[in-house]
């Protein structure tokens, strides 16, 4: 797992710092299993940030939403919020998400940027939209519809199935 030490601004690789202040979710994958059995693709619901436009759009539109959101996903924003226990994707990927995710990973690779990806189950999503909600009371944020949606999907999808939601991110700026 990397996490980003934000205090110093290093990555405990080693690497190069990630820049989440122009993060965005690019795809959003919810996947379902019974009985421990594979995963299996059930919805890929638009979170916006499809393009670099869309997410300038939105960052205008909507101020730092998707910002603060992609730092606490990543685990980013604050030292002390470890709010998603995994970064990158699962190994046990449906077989969609991970045709997906291929196609994401050779596009960063080739562009020489990292590949920023997590995924979390429906009480990681809760605790994350959570965080946000509080930081909202201080700056009037609210969380966007599309993740309430989302979570309100896993949780109806959870009284049957095993649920989780992989997100991949990317930014305009490209790093």
């Amino acid at each position: 797992m990397i996490r980003q030490d934000s205090a110093h601004g290093t990555r405990a690789d080693g690497q190069a710092p990630l820049r989440t202040g122009d993060a965005f979710v690019t795809e959003a994958h919810v996947e379902c299993r019974s009985g421990g059995g594979a995963w299996w693709h059930f919805a890929c619901p638009a979170m916006g940030g499809a393009s670099a436009s869309d997410a300038l759009r939105a960052r205008r539109r909507e101020g730092a939403r998707l910002d603060a959101l992609a730092g606490l996903f990543l685990g980013t924003s604050a030292a002390d919020e470890d709010l998603v226990g995994a970064l990158g994707v699962p190994s046990d990927l449906s077989a969609m998400a991970a045709e997906r995710y291929a196609m994401y990973r050779a596009r960063r690779r080739r562009m020489g940027l990292p590949e920023l990806a997590t995924w979390c189950d429906v009480r990681e999503l809760d605790r994350v939209l959570g965080a946000f909600a509080k930081r909202g009371d201080v700056t009037r944020d609210l969380v966007p519809a599309t993740y309430c949606a989302l979570l309100a999907m896993m949780q109806a999808l959870q009284r049957d199935f095993e649920t989780r939601v992989v997100l991949w991110f990317d930014s305009p700026a490209g790093r």
